[in-house]
């Protein structure tokens, strides 16, 4: 097996939404198979990331292509039976998801953005926010920048 213990992965795409499985959902394939249907993505749109949940991590820090940040309980987002994606964060026009890192609550992380290195600590974000809420403006990132790593 890929994955060596079962564990719960969130998938996500570019437009906001994200889903929650169990790894065991994801069933392994040859490389010609199909695969198995986990997440009903909405029209124009593409998954761009899974993160793989850990037993000890207590929420997510949701990053936007124009900086926006904000960290959210992943008790907000349960196991999906039906493959039908949530809201993980409202997004303003012309603004997409640029990673998800599933968090324990004080790390930091750098951000590799085309333009240099942001520091960024879990404890700067404040209090979780609910999944409806848009985040606030913590990453510095200018028009034509993109978030290229985070570790």
């Amino acid at each position: 097996n890929i994955i060596k213990e079962p564990t719960d992965l969130l998938i996500y795409s570019s437009d906001g939404y994200g889903v929650r499985v169990r790894s065991e959902d994801v069933r392994e394939a040859s490389k010609t198979a199909m695969g198995s249907i986990v997440y009903r993505l909405k029209d124009n749109s593409k998954v761009i990331g899974c993160e793989e949940i850990s037993p000890k991590d207590k929420g997510m820090m949701i990053i936007t292509s124009k900086g926006n940040a904000k960290l959210c309980e992943l008790t907000n987002f349960p196991l999906s039976e039906n493959g039908n994606p949530l809201i993980l964060i409202k997004l303003n026009k012309a603004e997409c998801i640029e990673v998800i890192k599933c968090v324990k609550g004080k790390e930091q992380f750098s951000l590799f953005m085309r333009s240099g290195v942001f520091n960024i600590a879990v404890e700067d974000l404040g209090k979780p926010m609910p999944r409806l809420a848009k985040g606030v403006k913590t990453v510095p990132i200018r028009k034509g920048d993109k978030i290229v790593k985070i570790m």
